[in-house]
C-alpha cells in the first residue's frame, strides 16, 4: 500500500463557499450556479440486480483495480433508479476504478448533463434522486477510487490544454472529474451508506488553471447528498477530492458515524442548511494540505449559503478537527446557531496552518473538549447567553495532548466579541510556549479556571477572572488594564481585589 492509500451537482444549485481569511477576516465569494441537465437512463438499464441486491459487476464491472467501471457504475444506477431504490452489494474489498471525461471541442450537445461546459464533461458515476423505497449501499471494505489523469480547471476547448486566467473568473472552459461519486437528491425514504471507501486521487490528476474566486471552486465531491431526510454514514472514509469530501444538507437525521474525512482540496466536511445533523467517532483532518487546495481548506464548515434554510443545532460527539490548512471548524457564514461539541479534539499544527476553530455565530457550546492553537472567536451577540461558552476544556500548546505530528501553532487566540458575559467555566489554558488568549473584551467571564503561562513568555492578560488560578511570572498586571478580578482569584498566589467593571 502507497503513502497516499496509506493517508487514509457541479450539481444543482451548487455554490462555493466564501473565501475565509487565515485570522480575524473572512472574505466574500461565490460562484455562479451551473445549470444541469438530467442525464437520461439507458433504455436497457432496468435490469435487476442478483437476488435483492444490484451488484455493479452484473452491469460489466470488474473492481479490479484497473479497468475503468463507470460506465457499469452509471448503468447500475439507472436500474436503481427505473426500481424506485434498492441495495448495492459491492465486492468485498474491491477497487472499482471510475471517473470518465468526454473532450467537447467548444461542442457541447443538448444531452450533455452541464450545458455551459465547453471543454471536458465528466460522466455521473452513481447519481440518484427522489427514490421512494430509499438506498442501502454495503461498501463491504470496497474502494471506488478516481482514474488517473482526470482533469480539474480550466483548459482550452480547442487546445484541451491547460487554460489560465486572472481571478475571480466564471467562464465555461472547464474539467471536473465528477459531479460527486454519489450524489444523491431528494430520497425521502431511508439512506445507508456503509464500510465503503471513496478516493478522489486528487494526486494524480490533471490540473488546469484556476476556477473561482480563489482556487478551484469546480464540482468534485466524494459524497452531495441532498434534502434526503433519514441519513446514515457508517465506516466510510472520502479523501483526496477536488473539491469536498462530503457535502450535505440535514432536513431531518442525518448522522456520520465512525468515518474519517481527509487530504480534500476545499474542505472534509460542508453542512450547508438542515436542523438534524450528528456525527459521531469521525475525523475530519489535513484538508487542502497537499500542493493544490482551495480556500476555506478546512476540516469543517458551517455554511448556510440557502435563504431560508438555516442550520440550527448540529451535534458532534467525540470528534477529531486536526492539522488543516485552515480553520479545523468554521462557522460564519449565513443562519447558524446552536452547535454543540462533545469531548472533541481541536488542534492546529505549525507552519502553512491557522486555527483549531473560527467562529462568529450564537449559543455555540464545547464540552470537555481539547483545543490545541489559537482560537478565533468574534461577532455580535445580542444575549449573554447567546455567547460561545467553553466547559471543562482544555487549551494547550503541547503537542502530545493531540498532535499527530509533534507540531502545534503557538500564535495567541483572539477573542474579540463585542459584548460580555460567561465563555469559560472550570477550564483550563496551559501554555509553555505560547500566550493565554488574546480577549479584547474586558467583560468576559473566565469562571474557575485554570491559567498556565510560561515564566518565559511576556504577556498582558484582560478578561474578568471569577475564582480563577493564574500562574507566570512574566504577566504585566499593571499594563493590563482591562484585567478585572472577583471571589478568590490568585495571580502567581497573591489573592487579588481588583473589582470586575459590572
Amino acid at each position: 500500500m502507497n503513502k497516499h492509500e496509506q493517508d487514509q451537482d457541479q450539481q444543482r444549485g451548487f455554490r462555493p463557499s466564501r473565501r475565509w481569511a487565515l485570522k480575524a477576516t473572512a472574505l466574500g465569494g461565490a460562484l455562479l450556479p451551473l445549470v444541469l441537465r438530467e442525464e437520461p437512463a439507458s433504455a436497457n438499464a432496468a435490469e435487476p440486480g442478483l437476488g435483492s441486491a444490484f451488484r455493479p459487476e452484473r452491469f460489466g464491472a470488474r473492481g479490479d483495480g484497473r479497468t475503468n467501471d463507470t460506465d457499469a457504475f452509471a448503468a447500475m444506477g439507472a436500474a436503481i433508479q427505473a426500481a424506485g431504490g434498492g441495495v448495492i452489494e459491492l465486492a468485498p474489498r474491491a477497487t472499482y476504478i471510475v471517473g470518465k471525461q468526454r473532450f467537447l471541442a467548444n461542442q457541447p450537445t443538448a444531452g450533455d448533463i452541464a450545458a455551459h461546459v465547453e471543454s471536458f464533461l465528466p460522466s455521473r458515476i452513481l447519481w440518484l434522486r427522489a427514490l421512494s423505497k430509499g438506498l442501502t449501499i454495503r461498501g463491504n471494505g470496497a474502494r471506488l477510487r478516481a482514474a488517473d489523469g482526470l482533469r480539474y480547471g480550466t483548459f482550452n476547448p480547442v487546445t484541451g490544454r491547460p487554460n489560465k486566467h486572472p481571478l475571480p473568473y466564471l467562464g465555461g472552459d472547464i474539467a471536473y472529474p465528477y459531479d460527486a461519486m454519489i450524489g444523491l437528491h431528494s430520497i425521502s425514504a431511508p439512506v445507508v451508506i456503509e464500510n465503503l471507501e471513496l478516493d478522489g486521487n486528487c494526486d494524480n490528476y490533471i490540473w488546469g488553471g484556476q476556477r473561482g474566486d480563489t482556487g478551484w471552486q469546480l464540482p468534485c465531491n466524494g459524497m452531495l447528498i441532498q434534502d434526503c431526510p433519514h441519513v446514515l454514514l457508517s465506516n466510510v472514509q472520502s479523501h483526496h477530492h477536488g473539491l469536498d469530501g462530503l457535502q450535505c444538507t440535514a432536513e431531518g437525521a442525518f448522522t456520520v458515524r465512525n468515518s474519517r474525512f481527509h487530504h480534500n482540496c476545499r474542505l472534509n466536511g460542508n453542512l450547508r442548511a438542515g436542523t438534524g445533523f450528528f456525527a459521531v467517532n469521525s475525523d475530519f483532518d489535513f484538508a487542502g494540505k497537499g500542493t493544490r487546495f482551495s480556500a476555506p481548506a478546512g476540516g469543517f464548515a458551517l455554511e448556510a449559503e440557502f435563504p431560508g434554510r438555516p442550520i440550527i443545532a448540529p451535534r458532534f460527539v467525540n470528534c477529531r478537527f486536526r492539522h488543516n490548512r485552515y480553520q479545523g471548524m468554521a462557522a460564519d457564514t449565513g443562519a447558524i446557531s446552536g452547535a454543540s461539541f462533545e469531548k472533541c479534539l481541536f488542534w492546529s499544527g505549525a507552519r502553512q496552518e491557522s486555527n483549531p476553530i473560527y467562529i462568529s455565530k450564537p449559543r455555540f457550546r464545547f464540552t470537555d473538549c481539547t483545543f490545541g492553537g489559537p482560537l478565533i472567536v468574534g461577532g455580535s451577540y445580542a444575549r449573554d447567553t447567546d455567547l460561545p461558552f467553553f466547559e471543562r476544556c482544555l487549551f494547550t500548546d503541547d503537542p502530545a495532548r493531540g498532535s499527530l505530528d509533534g507540531t502545534v501553532s503557538t500564535e495567541t487566540s483572539i477573542i474579540n466579541v463585542e459584548r460580555g458575559g460567561t465563555m469559560f467555566r472550570k477550564c483550563r489554558f496551559l501554555f509553555s510556549n505560547s500566550r493565554v488568549p488574546a480577549i479584547a473584551n474586558g467583560m468576559i467571564v473566565l469562571d474557575e479556571c485554570i491559567l498556565v503561562n510560561s515564566p518565559r513568555i511576556y504577556t498582558i492578560i484582560a478578561g474578568t477572572y471569577r475564582n480563577c488560578t493564574i500562574t507566570g511570572t512574566s504577566i504585566d498586571l499593571s499594563n493590563s488594564s482591562i484585567a478585572y478580578f472577583e471571589g478568590q482569584t490568585t495571580v502567581n498566589g497573591r489573592l487579588m481585589t481588583k473589582s470586575s467593571p459590572n
